[in-house]
Parts: structure tokens; C-alpha cells; sequence
């Protein structure tokens, strides 16, 4: 068994391989660094500790060439910049349609506003105008004054005081 002095509680283990304490619980989970224990008297051996220098056992997808993986990477890049392709057209033709839709919208309202103000004035009462026959009857009745009628020929004024007179 490994010496009191070179073993370590997981956060000592931690803080000296510079990862977060969940990180060096998973590699001693795993089998990745020796620990001695079990549960909280879970001790990690330092020696072990330094062999790894920090860095875990690569895992088999790791362990891919370095070309793979960067083959890899660029089909992905080539998948996700063709998806944002993809979506910035559909963003650019869905505001093409709000804009249309807020025009639109803006027509029916100068609509709507139109057809309440004819609506309005159908409400309203219109103004009587007199019939035919009752402003004849009117104008028997009053006679005109010569003075002020100048847009009517001589005779006809002249007819009206003659009625008037009979």
C-alpha cells in the first residue's frame, strides 16, 4: 500500500492536476488515476497523479488520427455553414413577408377609417330640401325684391310683383 504522505483527498488532487474537483472524481470513477478507498476516505495516489500530468486517458474517439478528426470537423463546419445558409434565408424571406404584411395592414387601416367616416355620415340626418312644388308655392308668396335679383332677366322679375298685384 501506497505511504499516508503520497496519498491525496480529491480536492488536494484536483487543485494540483488544475482541474475541477467533479473532474478528478470521474477519472478516479473511471480508473484513469490509482486511488486507495472508498467514499469520502477516497484517496488518490499522488505518484499516479503526477504520471498523468494533468491530462486523462484519451478515450477510443480521441484516438482518431489527427487528420480524421480534422476531416471531421470540416464536414461539420461544411453542415452547420450550410444550415446557416439556410436560415438566414428563411429569416430574410419571413421579413420580406412582415414587411408586406405591415404594408397591407396599414392600407386596411386607411380603409377602415374611410368606410366609418361614410359610415358617420350616413348617420347623420341629412338637411331637407324642400319639394318642387312647395318652393313654387314659396315663391308666389314672397315676392322678390327687384334690387337685389340681378341674375334674373327683367320679365321674369316684372311677372312676379304682377302676380303679386292681381
Amino acid at each position: 500500500m501506497a505511504e499516508t504522505s503520497d496519498l491525496l483527498t480529491v480536492p488536494e488532487a484536483a487543485t494540483l492536476a488544475g482541474v475541477s474537483v467533479r473532474t478528478m472524481r470521474r477519472w478516479a470513477t473511471s480508473g484513469q488515476v490509482r486511488t486507495v478507498g472508498r467514499g469520502h476516505k477516497r484517496r488518490i495516489v499522488a505518484s499516479e497523479l503526477a504520471a498523468t500530468n494533468g491530462q486523462p486517458d484519451r478515450s477510443p474517439a480521441d484516438k482518431r488520427p489527427p487528420e480524421a478528426a480534422t476531416v471531421a470537423g470540416a464536414i461539420e463546419a461544411a453542415h452547420l455553414a450550410d444550415l446557416v445558409r439556410e436560415l438566414q434565408s428563411r429569416v430574410a424571406d419571413l421579413a420580406a413577408s412582415a414587411g408586406m404584411w405591415q404594408v397591407r395592414a396599414e392600407v386596411l387601416g386607411h380603409q377602415l377609417e374611410q368606410a366609418r367616416g361614410e359610415l358617420r355620415a350616413l348617420k347623420e340626418p341629412a338637411p331637407q330640401e324642400p319639394r318642387e312644388g312647395a318652393l313654387e308655392g314659396r315663391r308666389a308668396a314672397q315676392a322678390p325684391d327687384p334690387s337685389t335679383e340681378t341674375s334674373t332677366p327683367w320679365w321674369r322679375r316684372w311677372r312676379a310683383w304682377a302676380m303679386i298685384a292681381l
